[in-house]
């Protein structure tokens, strides 16, 4: 309907950018900058009426979406003839607070800022501490999950963490550091097949990631997180 005024479109959507959110983990490393995923709505969706804002309800019956701006919380009415609903999808942390508590998530923008804020920060920590046990925890990067997020994370992570350590931390052993990858089965990537998953499983294991296989994470606390074989890991950096 580019050509067509007698159509109006209306879009209504909390960010007024999209956002390519499997190239998170390049941005959280500084390989890709903002600005190289996202793309602002108005810059591309031209014919449409944008309304940046979040949808409170959707009345079906009188075809009418209600929808309210973040920031003075006013609200607007929209009507409709055609509905087009496209839900996105959020963080599942199925059920355990701790987890959705103590976790760092890769979802936002803003997520993968502060992963890379975060992971200086324990780089930091870890260059003045002379107390072993701290700096192990410093030095443990924690990244749940063997699908395409969770593996693109630790393989982006371990060569970061570790060229910086290596580069530009002189007090920092870089063979003390530990970056472990937590999945719930005996391979990585089921989405692309045994064959292939196999073959990447080794790659990171190559390349100085420890994969536990067969484990999920039941519990976490501000410097730890539990897996369900029972085995506690001392952590700065959960992922």
């Amino acid at each position: 309907f580019e050509e067509d005024v007698k159509v109006d479109i209306k879009l209504v959507s909390e960010d007024n950018f999209f956002l390519f959110t499997p190239m998170l983990p390049e941005m959280a490393t500084g390989m890709i900058e903002p600005r190289h995923i996202s793309t602002p709505i108005r810059t591309f969706c031209k014919r449409a009426r944008f309304f940046e804002g979040i949808i409170e309800s959707i009345d079906l019956k009188n075809n009418q979406v209600v929808f309210y701006r973040d920031y003075d919380k006013k609200r607007k009415n929209l009507r409709y003839d055609y509905l087009v609903i496209s839900l996105g999808s959020r963080n599942n942390f199925f059920g355990n607070k701790n987890i959705e508590k103590y976790s760092l998530t890769v979802k936002t923008l803003g997520d993968a800022m502060g992963i890379r804020n975060h992971i200086i920060t324990m780089l930091e920590n870890a260059d003045q501490e002379d107390d072993p046990a701290l700096l192990s925890k410093f030095l443990t990067f924690v990244i749940v999950g063997g699908g395409f997020s969770g593996v693109e994370t630790v393989g982006e992570l371990n060569d970061f963490i570790k060229d910086a350590a290596l580069n530009f931390y002189r007090n920092l052993d870089v063979d003390k550091i530990k970056v472990i990858l937590v999945v719930s089965k005996n391979i990585i990537l089921p989405e692309v097949g045994e064959e292939l998953g196999c073959f990447a499983l080794e790659s990171l294991k190559k390349n100085g990631i420890e994969v536990i296989t067969n484990s999920k994470a039941v519990d976490a606390g501000e410097d730890f997180i539990v897996l369900d074989n029972g085995q506690t890991i001392q952590c700065g950096t959960f992922i």
